[in-house]
Parts: structure tokens; C-alpha cells; sequence
């Protein structure tokens, strides 16, 4: 008998030890600047925005440790209340190191554990080598277009090289994917990225996660995505949509598409600085050939009806306008996968969709193209 109880504590003892020892996540934050006594939170990300609280810290001599415990990694975010200072990273059971910088917040990050040393180098690669050439190519159009030194050559040149640069971003962002297949970063990038990729672009890195990647909501939202893309990707007829003109009455695209003209869908909405860019060009071709066969439809994802009526009336915008004033929650936008705005689609007289995501001297050259034979 005493022998059967040594051998039963024993296994009490083993259990305990394994269940001490399992895998956890440690955060150790370090942060710049004087921020003592505020409370930092860990929160999971939830369809790629910060959601629910899962763990706390004070900060204390500018450091910070959390501690726990996670089935699966997945992408979170770490912030300060009542402060606009932050970092997202990937949360696994693995040792994290985290920098929260108030003095300067964009040198912020994770590291030190697998999944968020290659996020911090996918990041560092778009930043330097890609986002920051965009930035400085866009800060010289504005600058050129404030002078009033802005020609219809030097537009071309701007929209050429942002262009190269976007083709050789895509590709970089690609090559990662592929270079690091069935990993949670890939899946967050995938997702990220969708709505500047074709169905056949997606369908290829998808088929690479197993079946636990697969159940996080990157994959599976794509596979939903994938599906709305294809059904209005170009070759495709139109989708219709349904919703309220600022009057109240209902509208639909197929009051206009498929009827004998070529139909720009616009989707835009007020708060869109953007957008707001994009209409006075947009005014300018509508009024040069809404008498020669060409329409225009804007699906607006504003909120409030109010900034949406005026929006419309500051841009002098003239072509039939329709929205649910559900925001991102869209239908229309839901409908036809849009994930960023200014967005548009082009459907041809009988009702097909021949072009996507259309701006500026691109749309205009197209339009010109379709009705003009230019």
C-alpha cells in the first residue's frame, strides 16, 4: 500500500512539474521616455483592428513584464492608455521583447522571438526600401502641383515610377509569402494584401497553410474574399447593388450598367481625404463625356448623412449617388471586396467589368480610349 501511495504522489509531483513547465510567452517591455505608472494592454487583434484585453502592466522604471500562455500564435497589439503610442506583434509562448518609444514612436517593436524577428524585418524592408521611395514621390506632386508646375508629362512620370516602385513592392511582398510558407506572418501579409492581388495571385499561397493557420481569420476571411472576388474580378458581369440615394429613394446599378454605356462605380465617401483629391478630376471627365455615353455611379461609405450631402455639393458632384451610411460595413462595398477607398470598377456597355481601381490621367486615358478611340 505505501508502495502504491509513493508511486501516486509521484505522478502528482511529475503532472505538476510538466504543467509548470509548459510553454508560455514572456513580454518584456522596455520603454523610452518618462512613462511610469501608466498601464500598458495587451489586446488580440480581431478582424485586423485591436479587440478584446488579455493581459495588463504598470509601467514601472520604464519596463514592463507580462506573462502567459497561448494555444495558437496570432497578431496583437500592445498600448499605453490614454496615449497614442503602440506596437503590434506576433504573441507566441516564446520569450518577447518589446520597445515602446515615446519620444519617437516609429522606432517601436518586437522582437526576439522567431515570428516577430521576421515581422520586424518584413517591416524594416517595406518601410525603407518601399513606402518611404511612394511617400517621397507623392510629396513631389504635391509639391510641383502647388507651384502650378504640374503638366501633363511630369503627371505621367509621377504615376510611371509610383507605379514601378508598387509593381516591385507587390513582388517583394509576394516573394515573402512564398519564401515562408505556413506561417501565421505569411497569412497576416496574405491578408493585407488581398485587395491589391488577382483570385490566381491568392489561390496559390493559400493552398500552402495547413489546416491550423487555416482556422485563424486571416485564411479564412480570404477564402470568403476570394470567393466575392472572383464573382466580380473583370471578364465578370456585374454585381447589382441596391441602397438609398440622398433623397431616400432606392437606386440600383442596374438602373444604369448594362444598358448601353460605360459605367465608372465609385466608391468613395466624404471623411476620404483621398477621395476628395480624386473628385475634381473625376468632375472634369464626367462633364466631358456624360453626353457621349459614359456614366457615373458613387457608393459612398460614409456614416453621416449630413457630411455626405455636403461632401457631394463642395465637389459639385453631379452623377447619382447611393449609400447605406453603414461605413465599412458597406453592403455595396462588401459586394464588390473593397478594402480601401478611393476604389472604382469599370463595366462596359453590355454590363462587363473591363477594369479596376482606375485614378487620375489612367481613368482618363481609358475613358478617352472606350469613347473617343484614342
Amino acid at each position: 500500500m505505501r508502495k502504491i501511495l509513493l508511486l501516486s504522489f509521484l505522478s502528482v509531483l511529475a503532472f505538476a512539474a510538466c504543467k509548470k513547465e509548459a510553454p508560455q510567452y514572456q513580454i518584456n517591455g522596455n520603454v523610452v521616455g518618462e512613462m511610469d505608472g501608466k498601464v500598458v494592454y495587451l489586446k488580440q487583434m480581431e478582424k485586423m483592428r485591436p479587440g478584446t484585453t488579455v493581459d495588463s502592466a504598470i509601467i514601472a522604471n520604464g519596463t514592463f513584464i507580462m506573462k502567459g500562455n497561448v494555444a495558437t500564435p496570432d497578431f496583437y497589439n500592445i498600448s499605453v492608455g490614454g496615449e497614442r503610442l503602440g506596437v503590434s506583434l506576433f504573441v507566441e509562448n516564446a520569450p518577447i521583447q518589446v520597445t515602446l518609444d515615446s519620444t519617437e514612436p516609429k522606432n517601436s517593436v518586437a522582437n526576439g522571438s522567431p515570428l516577430n524577428d521576421l515581422y520586424a524585418a518584413y517591416v524594416k524592408e517595406i518601410r525603407e526600401n518601399y513606402q518611404a521611395k511612394m511617400q517621397d514621390i507623392v510629396k513631389r506632386a504635391q509639391e510641383a502641383e502647388q507651384k502650378g508646375e504640374m503638366t501633363p508629362e511630369i503627371e505621367k512620370q509621377v504615376n510611371d515610377e509610383y507605379d514601378e516602385i508598387m509593381d516591385k513592392y507587390k513582388a517583394y511582398q509576394l516573394k515573402f509569402i512564398n519564401d515562408n510558407p505556413n506561417s501565421i506572418v505569411s497569412a497576416f501579409v496574405l491578408r493585407t494584401i488581398a485587395n491589391t492581388l488577382s483570385p490566381e495571385e491568392i489561390e496559390a499561397p493559400l493552398s500552402k497553410f495547413d489546416t491550423i493557420i487555416g482556422k485563424s481569420y486571416y485564411i479564412v476571411s480570404l477564402k470568403e474574399d476570394l470567393e466575392k472576388m472572383k464573382k466580380v474580378a473583370v471578364g465578370q458581369k456585374f454585381t447589382d447593388i441596391r441602397l438609398l440615394d440622398p433623397e431616400g429613394n432606392e437606386i440600383a446599378l442596374s438602373d444604369y450598367a448594362g444598358k448601353g454605356k460605360y459605367v465608372l462605380v465609385d466608391f468613395w465617401a466624404s471623411w476620404c481625404g483621398p477621395c476628395r483629391r480624386e473628385n475634381p478630376n473625376v468632375v472634369v471627365l464626367y462633364n466631358k463625356y456624360k453626353d457621349k455615353g459614359f456614366e457615373i455611379v458613387g457608393v459612398s461609405l460614409d456614416r453621416d448623412k449630413e457630411a455626405w450631402i455636403k461632401g457631394i455639393a463642395e465637389d459639385k458632384i453631379t452623377w447619382p449617388q447611393m449609400s447605406d451610411l453603414k461605413f465599412w460595413e458597406s453592403e455595396g462595398a462588401s459586394l464588390y471586396n473593397i478594402k480601401a477607398i478611393p476604389s472604382t470598377v469599370l463595366i462596359d456597355k453590355e454590363g462587363i467589368i473591363i477594369a479596376k481601381n482606375l485614378r487620375g490621367s489612367e481613368l482618363e486615358a481609358k475613358v478617352a480610349e472606350l469613347i473617343d478611340g484614342k
